[in-house]
């Protein structure tokens, strides 16, 4: 499925695929998702994410997020180290 945002009789062209946008804005969003080098990482298993919000949603379910014991009740607590 076409990416809604995308318009093929746009004066924005990829460099380096074949899409077109309307914008420069939109563009330039491209660009950074699909061609950029990823600006996010998980500080736990390492994981790049070009988007916050990719890391974000990876963050509850990091395969390295570590259990400690020591909860009151006896249960392991999750220790999550993340900086927000």
């Amino acid at each position: 499925m076409d990416d809604p945002r995308e318009n093929r009789d746009s004066d924005y062209p990829c460099t380096q695929c074949d899409k077109k946008y309307g914008t420069l804005g939109r563009l330039s969003e491209h660009m950074q998702g699909a061609h950029g080098e990823p600006r996010y990482s998980c500080e736990l298993c390492l994981q790049k994410f070009a988007w916050r919000t990719g890391l974000m949603r990876h963050r509850p379910k990091c395969p390295n997020k570590m259990l400690a014991e020591g909860a009151d009740d006896g249960k392991a607590q999750i220790i999550d180290k993340y900086l927000v």
